[in-house]
């Protein structure tokens, strides 16, 4: 059962990715530290 293997790799890949611009959206702190860089 190969294509179930690739088919849960590639679910975990978007969720974690989803996960990442999820969080960066959301979290306040990253907002911030684009104000310092600047």
């Amino acid at each position: 059962m190969r294509d179930e293997e690739e088919l849960k790799e590639m679910l975990d890949f978007i969720l974690n990715q989803w996960r990442n611009v999820h969080q960066r959206k959301v979290a306040p702190t990253a907002i911030d530290d684009e104000a310092d860089v600047k």
